[in-house]
């Protein structure tokens, strides 16, 4: 009888240990795995806060980029206007015999040596496209940006820098053919160019003149028309990332 109850004690012993070390083994495997999500949770979202970071440095950036690629395009608008003007001063010219001419050499030079040509600062996005445009989670801004960058400027830089480029040079060479011009060395061991006056009765009869008038302020609307479509397109851009920004 005694045996009995001694081999029964020694068997619950033998069970409650191994009931034990199954529980002790469990949990340490629980601890563990509780210890590798903590650390999977704690690196996400120390990568989401760098994302984050990065989102916000390279978007300020890019803000910062368009207000002064704005404000070169609004100073590009005015110069337009002054050469506008000055192709209307030398129609009124060439038109109306009662209007100052006092300025005509002036305004010549000013359409002689006028010209436009575009170039937009894209660095920062160019820099957030290569690291991937998922940087940006906003998936309206990131569509805006892409179509910004990617279509609306390089259409505008292309008309400009392309197409209105060829008006530039047929006005350029007429000109030289045109008018009869001096050529002097100037204080940077370089060469100038002016063009000498040209007879009235020559500005108000003649068709060349009314042709460099043409091939002076033809492409001037066209241009002016390009640049506030980008200024208007940037602008919008500009407002959105410093909306989503905002704290």
């Amino acid at each position: 009888m005694f045996r009995f109850f001694r081999q029964f004690r020694k068997d619950q012993l033998m069970s409650d240990k191994t009931r034990n070390y199954i529980l002790y083994t469990v949990g340490e495997i629980l601890l563990v795995v509780i210890g590798i999500l903590i650390a999977l949770q704690v690196n996400n979202w120390n990568e989401d806060r760098k994302d984050r970071n990065y989102e916000t440095i390279m978007l300020n950036e890019i803000s910062l980029s368009l207000e002064q690629n704005i404000s070169d395009m609004e100073n590009s608008v005015t110069y337009l206007e002054r050469l506008k003007q000055s192709v209307f001063e030398l129609a009124a010219i060439k038109n109306d015999p009662t209007h100052p001419r006092d300025s005509l050499m002036y305004h010549l030079d000013q359409t002689r040596r006028g010209g436009i040509a575009v170039t937009f600062n894209s660095s920062a996005y160019e820099a957030i496209k290569s690291s991937g445009m998922d940087k940006v989670k906003d998936p309206e801004l990131r569509k805006n940006l892409s179509l910004l960058y990617e279509m609306q400027l390089r259409s505008v830089e292309g008309w400009i820098n392309e197409i209105i480029r060829e008006d530039l040079l047929k006005k350029r060479d007429f000109a030289r053919r045109t008018f009869d011009i001096e050529v002097s060395p100037d204080s940077t061991q370089g060469i100038s160019t002016e063009i000498l006056e040209p007879d009235y009765d020559w500005v108000q009869s003649h068709q060349d003149f009314e042709t460099y008038l043409t091939l002076s302020g033809g492409y001037i609307p066209r241009a002016i028309s390009n640049i506030e479509y980008a200024i208007e397109s940037m602008t919008e851009v500009r407002d959105q990332i410093n909306t989503y920004l905002r704290p």
